[in-house]
């Protein structure tokens, strides 16, 4: 049951990066719908700035994967949510190491909500 929750709100991360990007001069960030850019999801969970360097480059290699599994048409829906939600326990693992337990459960938080948006968008 736990590593299923895990898995969940690591999808639904995953999910929030793909929407869309900051506009110029980000160098790239994504902005994360629920949860703003970086700099808004630093105040949200209060990160140190050297949490939010080690997050970065992080959620951009994440944001990469799961833009390539998005726009991959020979990837059914169902597989498409499967390999985003393999890709995104990867940034969820790194992500824990770097929080603290109470960073962690609102990051967890804050991806539960976003479920439900990237699952429809995958999947139709």
């Amino acid at each position: 049951m736990k590593r299923s929750t895990v898995l969940l709100t690591a999808l639904i991360f995953g999910s929030c990066l793909v929407w869309s990007q900051l506009p110029g001069g980000t160098g790239g960030v994504p902005s994360i719908p629920g949860m703003g850019n970086i700099q808004q999801l630093a105040q949200k969970l209060h990160l140190s700035p050297q949490q939010v360097s080690q997050l970065e480059p992080i959620l951009q290699k994440e944001f990469s994967k799961i833009t390539g599994i998005k726009s991959n048409s020979q990837l059914s829906g169902q597989q498409k949510v499967e390999q985003a939600q393999a890709a995104q326990s990867q940034t969820d693992t790194q992500a824990k190491s770097i929080l603290d337990p109470s960073q962690y459960k609102q990051w967890q938080s804050i991806r539960a909500d976003q479920f439900n948006q990237l699952k429809d968008s995958l999947l139709h």
